[in-house]
């Protein structure tokens, strides 16, 4: 396994949104410059409309950025302070 692949496996930020929701909207729009960023952090886009376990989601309350199983921000959020936590957790790894 290489580095990239390690860091892919070791990083995951899971992106709960809801349609019509416009701070869901606006995280989509701002975090695909992330993803672009850190391509070896795993994105997965949750629509909690389609959620089947929601506690584990924090009953679907959207948005929602989780990682690694961890609430990082709950409803709103701010793209500065979600790079400047992803970029020192990478560097922790």
């Amino acid at each position: 396994m290489n580095f990239t692949q390690a860091m892919s496996k070791a990083v995951t930020v899971e992106i709960v949104i809801r349609d019509g929701c416009k701070y869901s909207a606006r995280i989509l729009d701002e975090i695909a410059d992330m993803m672009a960023e850190f391509p070896e952090i795993n994105f997965e886009i949750i629509n909690a409309s389609e959620l089947r376990n929601r506690n584990r989601f924090n009953g679907g309350i959207t948005p929602s950025i989780w990682v690694n199983g961890k609430l990082w921000f709950l409803g709103n959020y701010c793209s500065d302070k979600l790079h400047t936590k992803l970029v020192s957790l990478l560097h922790s790894i």
